[in-house]
Parts: structure tokens; C-alpha cells; sequence
């Protein structure tokens, strides 16, 4: 055996050493490379990676170039830890990855980290970023889902210190379909962290929370915020419905839990602008129902709203409403005074085919 393939042998034992066996799945060769797949359960000492190890992601710590990217379903992972600097970790589409424990990343070892769901499903327990100096931490959401799978109302999201979120697709939950249990945050003073919303879909908010010093306001520039429970800014936080839509959503009873609502020293809700809508979804809506979407009173601190973005379409497409909105800018209630259901796309093109036909013959017997 030559001295070049001892020298090989020994390298490569030295570097499986130093990996921490809870270690194996998952980690950046910090060389700079751009694109390559860390998916392999074989990538450093043929032992497949294992429920409950750990998914470490590091940077090469000079660039801000390293894509690490997931295509494929992973095993669930006790936790995913983003240490170093200058990687992406991006969930491209087939690719799945479920962390049911604690989320983190560690603010100690430089940072510079972006988390980009871009197709496939990434779910997590929460994610605070932070930064401090150069430090940014961001998150990219442009198809496909991230879920927040928090058990308290301290879970969710929090923006600070410089750090960004961008929305323009795709699905951000930061709580269970059904219910809400994630706060979102953009705190810290001066140094506040950054939403850029232009699409795709916001759900299980429990709150926007500010830092109770500064007036700050989330906008929606282009999404949809779905509501499906009671939702409260706080903190001189505000909600600005912006360009966006904002979704109230109804049970099948017909009953909703869907209310805004204000919390200790909580910012305005503004639906003056944007596009307000109703999600009937398993409930056939009837003339005389009504709802109370808010608990606040209406006036530049509490409710903000117009009768002339209250969309007659539901949100799922399915019903035309003609609404009675004499109590929407005062109150926040919404009642049907008419509502009819909007056709199939085959019922229509079979209209449509029928009149054509009909047409047809008309002209035929004309002659």
C-alpha cells in the first residue's frame, strides 16, 4: 500500500473522529461548496442517521455562499442547530423535515444564517432570530410550508436586532390548522427586526407583538393573513391590511372564532385597505347569519375598516353574498342579506355547450 493512499486512510479516520456521533446526519464540509446535497445517511461513516440526532448545519465561516439544500424526506430530528456562518438551508420541493423538539440557532458562533422554504415542508418548533453587529439571521418562505409546532404561546416567530422575514408564497403556520398558538414578534427597540410580506399565506398567528416602546406595524403587502381564532396586537404593535386580504374563517356549524382583538397597550387593526373575505368552508351559508369578527370598538386605536373592500366572493370561491355592512365600520359584524352559490367550472362549460348547441341548431332550422 503506497504512502498517498495511507496518508488518504488516516485523514479520513481523523475527520470521522471528530464528528459527535449524535452528529452523523447533516453537515456542511465548510469548504465553500454551493449545491451540493448533504442527504446522505452514508456521508462520513456508513451509519444512517437515527430518530432524535441532530441536524447541524455550519457554514463555511467566510462566505455567505453555501447552499445546503433538502429534497428528499428526512427522519424526524431531536433538534436543528445552524452554527458558523454563510449557509442556506433551503427546502426545496420533495423535500421534508420534521424537528419535534427545540429549534436554535447559536448567536455565539457568528451567524449569518437564511432558512428558505422554497417547495417540500419544513416544521420546526419555533424560530427566534436575533443578531448582534454584522450578525443577520433570515427566513424566505417562497412555496411549500413552514409549521411552527409550539405548545405555548411563546413559540412562533421573533424578529429582532436586524433580523428578516420574507413571505411571497407558499404556506407560514405558526400554529395548528385548528388553533392558534404562535406568537409574532418584531421587537428590541430601534433595532427592530424586518417583515417583508408580499405573498402567500400567514395562519395560527396569536398575536403581533412589539416591544412596547416603539410604534411598529406589520403590513401586508400582497398575502393573506388567515383568521381562525382570536388574534390580538400588543405592545404598540399595529396590523396594516395594506395591499394584502385578510381571511375570516367559519365553522362548519356556522359558528367562528375568528375575532381581532387588543391586548395590553396593543396598535390599531386597519382593514381600511386591501381586500376583507369570508371562508364559509363545510358551512352553507343562509341569509340572516351574522358575526362579530372584532372585539373592539371602532376609532384610530382600536378598528379601522370600509364597506367598499368586503369582498362579495367567498374566499374559497364557492358563494356569491350580498352583505349587509351597516355594522361593519362601527362594530366589526358582517350579515348576509343574499348569497347564491357560484357554478362549477364544468357545470358552466357544459352551459356553455348547451347554449352553443342550442345556437347551432337555431341557425341550422333558420335555414
Amino acid at each position: 500500500m503506497n504512502k498517498s493512499l495511507l496518508s488518504v486512510i488516516s485523514t479520513m479516520a481523523v475527520f470521522t473522529a471528530t464528528l459527535d456521533a449524535a452528529d452523523r446526519f447533516w453537515r456542511a464540509s465548510n469548504d465553500g461548496t454551493t449545491g451540493d446535497s448533504y442527504l446522505d445517511g452514508t456521508k462520513y461513516d456508513g451509519v444512517a442517521p437515527l430518530s432524535g440526532e441532530r441536524v447541524v448545519l455550519t457554514g463555511n465561516d467566510v462566505s455567505d455562499t453555501t447552499v445546503i439544500y433538502l429534497d428528499q424526506a428526512a427522519p424526524s430530528s431531536s433538534n436543528l442547530e445552524m452554527r458558523d456562518r454563510g449557509a442556506t438551508f433551503e427546502v426545496r420541493t420533495g423535500g421534508s423535515l420534521a424537528a419535534p423538539v427545540t429549534t436554535y440557532v447559536n448567536t455565539s458562533n457568528q451567524g449569518n444564517f437564511k432558512l428558505a422554504v422554497k417547495g417540500g415542508s419544513l416544521s420546526i418548533q419555533d424560530f427566534n432570530l436575533s443578531g448582534a453587529g454584522s450578525t443577520r439571521f433570515s427566513v424566505e418562505v417562497t412555496s411549500g410550508s413552514l409549521l411552527f409546532t409550539g405548545s405555548t404561546a411563546l413559540d412562533g416567530v421573533s424578529l429582532k436586532d436586524g433580523a428578516s422575514m420574507a413571505l411571497s408564497g407558499g404556506v407560514t403556520n405558526l400554529g395548528v390548522t385548528s388553533g392558534a398558538i404562535g406568537d409574532f414578534r418584531l421587537a428590541n427597540g430601534s433595532a427592530n427586526g424586518n417583515l417583508n410580506w408580499t405573498g402567500g399565506t400567514l395562519r395560527g398567528v396569536n398575536r403581533f407583538q412589539g416591544d412596547d416602546l416603539t410604534n411598529m406595524t406589520v403590513t401586508n403587502g400582497g398575502g393573506i393573513l388567515y383568521v381562525n381564532n382570536n388574534i390580538r396586537t400588543d405592545d404598540k404593535a399595529s396590523y396594516n391590511n395594506g395591499t394584502g386580504t385578510i381571511v375570516f374563517a367559519i365553522e362548519a356549524a356556522g359558528n367562528t372564532n375568528a375575532q381581532l382583538s387588543q391586548f395590553t397597550n396593543g396598535g390599531v387593526w386597519n382593514l381600511s385597505a386591501g381586500m376583507v373575505a369570508v371562508d364559509f368552508g363545510a358551512h352553507t351559508p343562509i341569509v340572516g347569519n351574522s358575526w362579530d369578527f372584532t372585539t373592539l370598538t371602532a376609532g384610530p386605536t382600536g378598528f379601522l375598516a370600509s364597506t367598499s373592500n368586503v369582498s362579495s366572493l367567498s374566499a374559497d370561491n364557492q358563494w356569491n353574498v350580498t352583505w349587509n355592512t351597516s355594522q361593519w365600520v362601527s362594530s366589526g359584524i358582517l350579515s348576509i342579506d343574499g348569497v347564491t352559490a357560484v357554478p362549477e367550472p364544468a357545470n358552466v362549460a357544459l352551459i356553455l355547450a348547451g347554449l352553443t348547441f342550442g345556437l347551432a341548431s337555431y341557425r341550422r332550422m333558420r335555414r
